[in-house]
């Protein structure tokens, strides 16, 4: 986030904008800033030794769904990564041996990512200390608390991606 004295002067130039209420800005700013902040201590505390938050969530998602051939879009669509991404990804992935590529079963076109022996060990050592930790975060909030933070995020979405749809509509 901006400085303080940085943030004054983007809320004095608003003060000259039709449709902005400098409190709201401020304060607009101060969220964006700590959601910001918020969500990189959460990586940082849920990530793994060696790897990193994104590739946690993918170990996570071929962990939880073994039964599942997940096709490299899939994994993109759970864990909300473009295509590309995923790719570089699923690369340091297989350099760690914790995944592999193979040809989809059913559909010779495609490609599945599945789980290496290496990679389902290090998950199911993973994963327990990492929901330990989520609980822990959140447990620092009270059922009420829990509960207006959801509404809010998901209030807050639906309202931005109404905004994408219809800039893109």
């Amino acid at each position: 986030m901006p400085s303080n004295k940085t943030i004054d002067k983007i809320v004095e130039f608003a003060r000259g904008l039709e449709g902005i209420e400098p409190g709201l800005l401020r304060e607009g700013l101060e969220i964006a800033d700590l959601h910001r902040r918020m969500h990189t201590a959460i990586e940082q505390l849920l990530a793994g030794v060696g790897v990193n938050f994104t590739q946690v969530e993918i170990l996570e998602v071929l962990f939880h769904n073994q039964d599942v051939d997940m096709t490299p879009a899939m994994l993109s669509e759970e864990v909300g990564l473009s295509r590309s991404a995923m790719t570089n990804a699923l690369d340091g992935l297989e350099r760690l041996g914790y995944t592999s590529r193979m040809p989809h079963p059913s559909d010779r076109r495609m490609i599945v990512a599945c789980l290496t022996e290496q990679g389902r060990e290090f998950a199911s050592r993973l994963l327990p200390g990492r929901y330990q930790k989520l609980c822990k975060v959140v447990g620092l909030l009270s059922k009420e608390a829990r509960d207006l933070m959801l509404k809010t995020y998901r209030d807050v979405l639906d309202f931005l991606t109404k905004e994408m749809e219809q800039e893109q509509g």
